[in-house]
């Protein structure tokens, strides 16, 4: 979570998380969820291996790792 005050003094934090905020579709949380809860990997591997896809993906490309 960042407070408005927070974006306001750093736009670049915006710019930054804005297009991993529109990767995150209901579906794609609900499937990351999936993997921490049922299939029992860590947080941070999940984490990592998603925004490294999105790295790889260009979050303006309109795919989804």
């Amino acid at each position: 979570m960042v407070r408005a005050g927070g974006l306001r003094l750093d736009p670049a934090i915006a710019r930054t998380l804005n297009p991993v905020f529109r990767s995150l579709t209901t579906a794609k949380l609900h499937a990351l969820d999936a993997e921490i809860t049922i299939e029992e990997k860590p947080e941070r591997d999940v984490a990592t291996r998603y925004l490294d896809g999105l790295g790889s993906a260009g979050p303006g490309s309109g795919m989804s790792p």
